[in-house]
C-alpha cells in the first residue's frame, strides 16, 4: 500500500549539553516518519510539504521518495531550528528567526495534488500546529486508512472539542505519553498499564488503533475491534541523538500495519525504526540502512516479544 506523509521538513542544529553541536540536520516530524516506514518497506512513498530553497533533497531523490507534493517556496529558507536538549534532557524547539516559520512552510489542502487524494492509500499527518493539521486531516480521502501524530502544544483540554471530531475520522491515533497526560490533564502514571484505561477511552472516541509512544519505557498499543492489548520495550541502542524517535516509531508501526494489521508486529516495528534512528544525527541515514539488517533485527525481536503480556 502507498503511504503519504504530511508535515513539515525541516533542518536542525542539535545542541546536547556539554557536547558539539551538530548543525543543518535534515529532519523535520514528516521526513523522520517517512523514514522510519521506508526502514520497513521499499513500496512508494510520498512526501506532502513545503521546502526552502536550502534544502537539499538529493538523498530522499536517491532513496526513490516522491516528491512531486513537495512545493518550494520562492525566496524562504527551510524551517531552521535549534533543538536544545538541557542538563536534565528536557528538550526545547526554537525556531530561527531568519529563515521559514511553522505557518509558512506548512502544508495545506490546496497542496495537495489530486493524485494523492485516494483512499487506497495511507496517510501520515505529522505534528504541526493544529489549525493547519486539522484542515490536512479533514482533507484526507473518507475511507482512507488515517494515522495521525497531535502536536505536543495543541492537545490539552480547551482543543478537545476539535479533537473530539477530528477522532472519529483518525484510523490510529499516536501521542506520545507527556500529549496523552495532557488531554487528560493527569500527572504522568507510575505504570504502564494504568494507562490503558486512558488509551481505551480515547479509542472509543473513534480511531481503531491507539498507539502510546513512551520513550524509554517502550510503547502501547489498543486495537479496538478484538479489543486487543499489546506493549513492547524499545530495542537497545547506542544513544547518540533522541530527536525524531518517536516520528520515526510512527512511520515503522504505519508501514507494518498497513501490510499486516498485526498490533504487536507493528509496534516491534516502530521500536525497530526508533533503534537506527537513535543512533545517529538527522533523518538522512535513515535512508541507507540495508534492508536486510533491519529485517533481521525485526525478526529478533517480534520472535522474542510476540508473547509479552501487561
Amino acid at each position: 500500500m502507498d503511504m503519504v506523509f504530511v508535515g513539515h521538513l525541516t533542518m536542525d542544529d542539535v545542541i546536547l549539553f556539554e557536547k558539539p553541536p551538530m548543525l543543518d540536520c535534515p529532519g523535520g516530524a514528516a521526513l523522520y516518519a517517512a523514514s522510519g516506514a521506508y526502514m520497513h518497506s521499499k513500496k512508494r512513498i510520498e512526501l506532502v510539504s513545503r521546502l526552502g530553497t536550502d534544502f537539499n533533497t538529493g538523498f530522499l531523490d536517491k532513496a526513490g521518495l516522491d516528491l512531486s507534493a513537495v512545493q518550494l517556496v520562492e525566496n524562504v529558507p527551510t524551517i531552521h531550528l535549534f533543538t536544545l536538549y538541557d542538563r536534565m534532557g528536557l528538550r526545547y524547539f526554537i525556531v530561527q528567526r531568519w529563515a521559514g516559520s511553522y505557518d509558512r512552510m506548512a502544508p495545506t489542502p490546496q497542496d495537495f495534488p489530486d493524485k494523492l487524494n485516494d483512499p487506497a492509500k495511507c496517510y501520515h499527518i505529522a505534528p504541526f500546529p493544529l489549525p493547519r493539521q486539522q484542515a490536512m486531516i479533514e482533507a484526507i480521502p473518507d475511507g482512507a486508512l488515517l494515522s495521525v501524530d497531535p502536536h505536543h502544544d495543541y492537545i490539552y483540554p480547551e482543543q478537545h472539542e476539535i479533537w473530539l471530531r477530528l477522532l472519529k475520522k483518525i484510523t490510529v491515533f499516536q501521542p506520545s505519553e507527556d500529549e496523552l497526560i495532557r488531554y487528560f490533564a493527569i500527572p504522568a502514571q507510575k505504570n504502564v498499564s494504568d494507562y490503558i484505561p486512558y488509551v481505551k477511552e480515547l479509542a472509543a472516541k473513534g480511531p481503531e488503533v491507539i498507539v502510546l509512544k513512551l520513550g524509554a519505557k517502550g510503547a502501547l498499543g489498543y486495537e479496538k475491534k478484538t479489543d486487543t492489548l499489546a506493549f513492547v520495550p524499545p530495542i537497545p541502542a547506542p544513544v547518540v541523538d533522541v530527536t525524531g524517535c518517536g516520528d520515526c516509531f510512527c512511520g515503522g508501526f504505519l508501514a507494518s500495519y498497513c501490510e499486516e494489521r498485526n498490533l504487536t508486529k507493528a509496534l516491534v516495528s516502530g521500536a525497530v525504526s526508533a533503534s537506527f534512528n537513535i543512533t545517529h544525527f538527522g533523518a538522512e541515514e535513515n535512508f541507507s540502512i540495508p534492508a536486510e539488517t533491519v529485517k533481521a533485527r525485526l525478526d529478533q525481536y517480534y520472535q522474542q516479544w510476540k508473547g509479552l503480556t501487561i
